[in-house]
């Protein structure tokens, strides 16, 4: 049998480390995955993973290299360091803070993007608990009648929630309310509470009950509420797509041909079942490739545009390496 192309070779040294330390979350497997096959003859890419292997990733050269990483790929962070391959993680809410451009400092807007369908209205409101709590900014009372703002967008992949603050009324009253109001709002800007942010994003994901708003999470975001696949069907099927070209083949011979290479450097090798052509396994393979096509290939061009946009510094090893 010829010898394995260097990106092939490459996945499926990443498929096996997966497999062999129990990694099961298809957040952290495909990721993980299109990673390895981007990174392949990527000079920035692989002087990160080298840096990486010599640093701890606990220590401060770890921590700096896995800031710059989630800084240039949004939505995804370095989860673990495992069998030399980095495990990347898709987080399914991102929070980041917006100040205003006066010399102040004051954060003018808080934004969250929630990226996969399985992100919790609960877990979003901890997000922006948390959030809170790091800018050190106030939330409003509604038993004031303080208004605030929560303006939302939706696009394929991601629902996107940007939250405004009010301006806390001052607790007095009389003559001088209306111009005590005005100066105390320039000083003490205040955010929707977490509990309004909470049903905002319920209501934005939607529900499947009937009465109820449908939402937008089932139409834009990936996912799947009630069935989570099993590492040893997902992670064929995302190696399988490489192989194929990134693509669902037709050709019966070549399907048989890349059941083939999955039997000899994966399935066997991590002690799984062997593919049998036109058996149930054969045919449940090519079910998830298609299943899993379109996430695969918008996580890979999400990588890709990252790298051209961001350019990761060429320096990692100079400066963050052996030392």
């Amino acid at each position: 049998m010829p010898l394995l192309q260097t990106e092939h070779a490459e996945l499926f040294r990443v498929a096996r480390a997966l497999l062999d330390n129990d990694f099961r979350d298809a957040q952290e497997i495909i990721p993980t995955v299109v990673f390895a096959a981007v990174s392949v003859g990527d000079p920035h890419l692989e002087e990160l993973k080298d840096s990486l292997a010599a640093n701890d990733l606990m220590s401060e050269r770890g921590r700096v290299l896995r800031q710059r990483f989630a800084r240039a790929f949004e939505f995804h962070t370095i989860w673990a360091f495992s069998d030399g391959v980095p495990i990347i993680r898709r987080n399914p809410v991102h929070t980041a803070a917006m100040r205003k451009n006066d010399g102040r400092k004051e954060i003018e807007k808080i934004t969250m993007d929630v990226a996969v369908i399985s992100a919790t209205a609960q877990q979003v409101a901890e997000h922006y608990e948390n959030a809170l709590e790091l800018f050190s900014v106030d939330t409003c009372s509604p038993f004031r009648g303080e208004q605030g703002m929560i303006g939302w967008q939706v696009e394929p992949g991601v629902i996107h929630m940007a939250i405004y603050p009010t301006l806390a009324d001052p607790p007095i009253r009389g003559p001088l309310a209306r111009a005590l109001r005005q100066r105390e709002r320039r000083k003490h800007p205040s955010f929707p509470p977490p509990a309004m942010v909470k049903q905002a994003y319920d209501l934005l994901r939607g529900s499947n009950e009937k009465g109820k708003f449908q939402g937008f999470g089932r139409s834009v975001l990936p996912g799947n509420l009630t069935h989570q696949p099993e590492a040893k069907t997902i992670l064929p099927a995302c190696v399988a797509w490489y192989l194929a070209g990134r693509k669902r083949p037709d050709d019966p011979q070549t399907k048989k041909k890349i059941a083939e290479l999955l039997n000899r450097h994966l399935l066997k090798p991590c002690g799984l079942e062997s593919l049998a052509p036109g058996g149930s396994g054969f045919n449940q393979l090519w079910g998830n490739v298609g299943k899993h096509a379109e996430t695969l290939n918008d996580v890979e061009q999400a990588f890709i545009t990252s790298v051209q946009l961001y350019g990761l510094i060429a320096d990692f090893h100079l400066r963050y390496g052996n030392g």
